[in-house]
């Protein structure tokens, strides 16, 4: 299976706001492939930049969060946004338009389904939708 993971269930990951740790080690376990937009790479790096390691400087700063990134990709492997992707996304009826370019990229990637906190952004999801906690119970991991 092919799981596209939205840019806050990651962020809530790496700020340690949510432990969406059960979600990784079992999609890891049951052999899912995990996936999210190249335009969430750079949305995660900008906010951990601006919101962590305060104090340290920033090509110190740079090369932390570059280093978790590369981590990161290791296990959750960023995917292409096509411009394809980003017309459609334009015209789909999407109120976020950040979460319209994650599905029209998921959809264009052959994915799945969607993991993501915020639900009611996909209201119009062509796709499957659940949260970290209603994937892991649907799937019974």
């Amino acid at each position: 299976m092919d799981i596209f993971i939205d840019t806050n269930v990651i962020l809530d990951f790496l700020l340690k706001r949510e432990s969406n740790t059960a979600l990784f080690i079992s999609c890891e376990k049951e052999g899912f492939n995990m996936f999210t937009s190249i335009l969430s790479y750079n949305t995660i790096y900008y906010v951990l930049f601006n919101n962590t390691l305060k104090g340290t400087n920033k090509k110190a700063r740079h090369s932390i969060i570059t280093k978790q990134l590369k981590e990161l990709k290791k296990f959750i492997l960023p995917i292409p946004t096509s411009v394809k992707d980003f017309n459609i996304s334009l015209d789909s009826g999407f109120l976020d338009f950040e979460d319209a370019l994650q599905h029209y990229t998921a959809i264009g990637n052959n994915i799945d389904c969607i993991i993501t906190r915020n639900k009611k952004d996909y209201s119009k999801s062509e796709l499957p939708i659940y949260s970290p906690i209603e994937f892991l119970h649907s799937f019974q991991l």
